[in-house]
């Protein structure tokens, strides 16, 4: 949706995962505040504040590191935007991780096991109509990587 939508994205330029980091850090910041982070009467307003990167705090009720990591991840400049990888490594990041899947024998988190995963897999049910929606989606435009810039995050 356009509340979601980086400034690269509103811009009608080519975009990359850094993108999708854009949309985790207004999901995360409505997931605190009940709003989304850039909010405007209409099309046009809603551009000029996502453009802008400006939005509110987040309550006082959440912590600092809370609002440094959604800051983190709504900077207008893609290049200024974590991977995956580099939120994972947040030391807040990590304390959570490690408070909610302690440590396994071999000292890696201990995450659900497949067995869940491949249960909950199970739960998902798709449309008949499954292959069709793809023609209806936008295309793409994720620009192509240079050569040796492929990433894991």
């Amino acid at each position: 949706t356009p509340y979601y939508a980086s400034p690269e994205v509103w811009k009608d330029m080519a975009y990359d995962s850094k993108s999708d980091i854009w949309s985790l850090g207004c999901v995360l910041y409505e997931m605190c505040s009940l709003v989304p982070p850039f909010r405007a009467d209409d099309m046009q307003g809603l551009y000029k504040k996502v453009i802008k990167g400006k939005y509110p705090r987040i309550p006082e009720h959440f912590s600092q590191e809370m609002a440094t990591v959604i800051k983190f991840m709504l900077q207008v400049s893609p290049s200024y935007r974590p991977t995956c990888d580099q939120i994972l490594s947040l030391p807040i990041i990590e304390s959570l991780i490690k408070k909610f899947f302690p440590d396994g024998p071999d000292g890696q988190p201990n995450l659900p096991s497949d067995n869940i995963n491949d249960a909950l897999l199970k739960t998902i049910r798709l449309s008949k109509n499954i292959f069709s929606l793809t023609e209806r989606l936008p295309k793409a435009k994720y620009r192509s990587p240079k050569a040796g810039e492929l990433s894991s995050g």
